[in-house]
């Protein structure tokens, strides 16, 4: 049998969406990020690529007997379905530790430990505490108590650490974009036609009731934090190098809410001739920019088929996840 050491990152599928419009996992890219740097072995398996036959392939998958842990990206919603589906096969059929990472399990930690979907939880950012948790199973990690935003145990007596109260920041060569190069051709467009997602800023400066900005920010200096313009352009022609990639949609929370930056990138945008741009994050509770250049520049940089999303100010915030350390009293 091989040496259990391998990651394996698990995309839930996601319901009619994840077949009429299919994005590469990004978060799973990310959270790849610092286990790769740190020269920990990762893969990713797609569900959405999959079908019918998504179980058989991650019997196959788990079967080759060298999987360490399996982690999985959770959104509210059918994902928790497809995320309990994993849990089960690698946990009751392979004996594998499972950790959920995402939204869903950020805000509701304990439910998922009470339900028994998974072994560990890591609330907000999570490609430190991937790594660490890695490690830690391979036995040359810090202590579980040591992992920023991890939670472990049975519901109510689960311990939860501390999450990080600051953003992930990864430069423009940290990202394994190398994941997914048996796979990109499975995903929206192809080619010059292909739309790939990137972040030109990190968080909002919104408090919308039902968001998980709430929960995931709270504790954080800044709200929202732009990523150098040179890194995201940076990002574009690594893509458009090994993909072709002239498409990006820009997956940024806030990218008409603080213009200011997303012009400054527009105006950078020569750099890469024909390059395309998409956003979302419309809002409606601030007004868009006056008529002038700057609307002209956005409406220039924007896609054909704009992605809104609604919000508002909140009457209150989203309650914060019960926190105690292994060492505090209940």
């Amino acid at each position: 049998m091989s040496r259990r050491e391998t990651i394996l990152l698990v995309q839930p599928r996601m319901g009619f969406w994840g077949h009429v419009v299919r994005y590469v996992p990004l978060s799973l890219l990310h959270v790849a990020a610092e286990p790769v740097r740190r020269g920990l072995r990762v893969e990713l398996l797609d569900l959405r690529l999959l079908g019918r036959g998504w179980r058989e392939a991650l019997r196959q998958r788990l079967a080759r007997g060298d999987v360490l842990l399996v982690g999985v990206s959770v959104m509210t919603g059918i994902p928790v379905a497809s995320a309990v589906e994993i849990s089960a096969v690698a946990r009751l059929e392979y004996s594998l530790p499972v950790v959920w990472g995402g939204p869903h399990p950020t805000v509701a930690p304990e439910e998922v430990l009470e339900e028994g979907a998974a072994d560990f939880v890591v609330r907000g950012y999570g490609a430190g505490a991937l790594a660490d948790l890695a490690e830690y199973l391979l036995g040359r990690g810090p202590s579980l108590g040591d992992i920023a935003g991890l939670s472990w145990g049975p519901g109510a007596e689960a311990s939860h650490n501390p999450a990080a109260t600051c953003f992930e920041e990864l430069g423009p060569d940290a990202i394994p974009y190398a994941l997914l190069d048996d796979t990109i051709e499975h995903y929206v467009g192809s080619g010059a036609d292909r739309v790939f997602p990137i972040y030109s800023s990190h968080g909002c400066q919104g408090a919308c009731s039902f968001c998980i900005s709430t929960v995931l920010y709270r504790g954080f200096s800044r709200h929202w934090q732009p990523v150098p313009v040179a890194d995201v352009l940076a990002q574009m022609e690594a893509l458009r190098r090994r993909w072709g990639t002239n498409y990006f949609y820009l997956y940024d929370a806030a990218s008409p809410v603080e213009p200011a930056h997303l012009l400054q990138l527009l105006d950078a945008a020569p750099r890469l001739p024909r390059a395309r741009f998409g956003l979302r994050g419309v809002r409606v509770d601030r007004p868009p920019p006056p008529p002038g250049r700057d609307r002209h520049r956005l409406r220039a940089g924007g896609p054909p088929t704009p992605a809104p999303g609604v919000a508002a100010r909140p009457r209150r915030r989203a309650p914060a996840p019960t926190t105690r350390t292994p060492d505090a009293p209940a």
